[in-house]
């Protein structure tokens, strides 16, 4: 089975249904409605017992109960936009400009950008590579975000007790 979760007017139902039609898949697209995302919102701070970091959480909440209704372990495409570049607005902007923290700030952050220290301080060990903006990005992507994005697949689909499985990030030689 695959199963695919996004709003009316932003998801990626399409493709995602082409490639379960191509693995001759069961394929579930799921509409979430946004009228519920406070109240998950305010189910998943209360259980985890911590604020959440993306908006993303609570919709991985909410795909994970409704695949605990047939499974209990999935397959997760996490890492896979880290590793092979896919977000395509930060690492195009990577791959074309020189490394600079305001422009950084502006692709990578959805706050108020006012905490540049923070991100500097963040970014300080691959500030070496600053001469090669996309090997500094990706390298950042592959170590820093990738493991917050796993910590929140795992308490966001554990919540449903349904295990995360992260098949693209299963061999640590992708870091080097």
């Amino acid at each position: 089975n695959t199963w695919s979760i996004g709003f009316d007017n932003n998801n990626e139902f399409y493709w995602a249904e082409k490639v379960a039609k191509f693995l001759k898949k069961k394929h579930q697209s799921i509409e979430y409605n946004s009228d519920k995302f406070l109240e998950h919102l305010k189910f998943m701070v209360l259980n985890l017992k911590k604020p959440l970091c993306v908006p993303n959480e609570v919709l991985t909440f909410y795909l994970s109960g409704q695949i605990k209704r047939e499974n209990t372990v999935v397959l997760s495409g996490d890492g896979a936009d880290e590793i092979f570049l896919g977000y395509n607005r930060i690492f195009n902007w990577s791959f074309n400009n020189p490394f600079d923290l305001e422009d950084f700030d502006n692709y990578y952050s959805y706050g108020s950008h006012k905490d540049n220290e923070i991100i500097e301080y963040t970014l300080d060990p691959y500030l070496k590579y600053k001469n090669n903006n996309l090997k500094l990005i990706h390298k950042f992507f592959c170590e820093v975000h990738l493991e917050n994005l796993l910590l929140i697949l795992d308490s966001s689909t554990m919540l449903n007790s349904v295990e995360a499985r992260v098949p693209f990030v299963d061999s640590p030689e992708i870091f080097n």
